[in-house]
């Protein structure tokens, strides 16, 4: 887990590149995009983050497999 109390400071950008980097030894690699205020990595790898954290969280879905993107 990446945090820090302030914006700005590059958690999601070490977050992606950190994640990359164990991808490349073929492991598995979950990003889970919770910050409220300022989303970023879904426009990092180009994904539609058209519904947010909050959104998902108050649906009324029965499974979390709609919200798994595969790269």
């Amino acid at each position: 887990m990446i945090t820090s109390s302030m914006s700005g400071e590059g958690k999601s950008f070490i977050s992606l590149n950190i994640g990359c980097a164990i991808s490349l030894s073929d492991k598995k690699v979950v990003f889970v995009e919770l910050d409220l205020r300022k989303p970023k990595l879904s426009l990092y790898v180009l994904l539609n983050s058209s519904d947010g954290f909050t959104n998902n969280a108050i649906s009324e879905f029965d499974h979390i497999d709609h919200l798994i993107k595969p790269l």
